[in-house]
């Protein structure tokens, strides 16, 4: 009994333990936090039988400016009032990540939310008014023109570290 209570003691002063449960403690009392992703496609060119090496290009870059484009006050406002939040455009902006990475078509969002549910819902309604605001190439009439932001995969809850992001 003497020896274990001396075992413990030790195990008591090892600071990497001693560290882990405090991480561990203050990991369980922060918020949970869930995350919504959506995929769009930036371009024609994967429409295309054969792609255009120009449209691709021109994709490309069109997909970083449609990343900024995401968190931008005018989209984000339409994204609040559809969905009914009582939150600022500044404050959403915070919770929304749009990356386009570099010779690529595409643009990922993601936005972030306590409910896992309307993560999702936030993300694909981004990703709904980003197709909406983007141009259409009219093919014959306007009545077929096809939109130059295309869904590639729809918003998917998934749970976020704990860890708070770094401002």
């Amino acid at each position: 009994p003497v020896d274990d209570v001396a075992e413990a003691a030790e195990v008591v002063e090892d600071p990497a333990l001693l560290a882990a449960a405090a991480a561990y403690l203050v990991s369980i009392n922060l918020p949970k936090v869930y995350e919504g992703r959506v995929t769009l496609i930036v371009g024609q060119s994967t429409q295309a039988t054969n792609p255009d090496l120009n449209q691709l290009l021109a994709s490309q870059r069109l997909s970083q400016t449609y990343a900024e484009l995401a968190t931008t006050g005018p989209l984000i406002e339409k994204v609040i009032e559809k969905n009914g939040l009582a939150v600022s455009v500044d404050d959403f902006s915070e919770r929304i990540t749009a990356d386009a990475p570099r010779d690529s078509i595409l643009v990922h969002l993601s936005v972030e939310d306590a409910d896992p549910t309307r993560a999702a819902a936030l993300a694909n309604s981004l990703a709904d008014e980003m197709i909406a605001a983007s141009p259409a190439i009219a093919l014959g009439s306007r009545a077929n023109a096809v939109p130059l932001i295309l869904l590639a995969s729809r918003g998917r809850p998934r749970r976020r570290s704990s860890c708070p992001r770094a401002p």
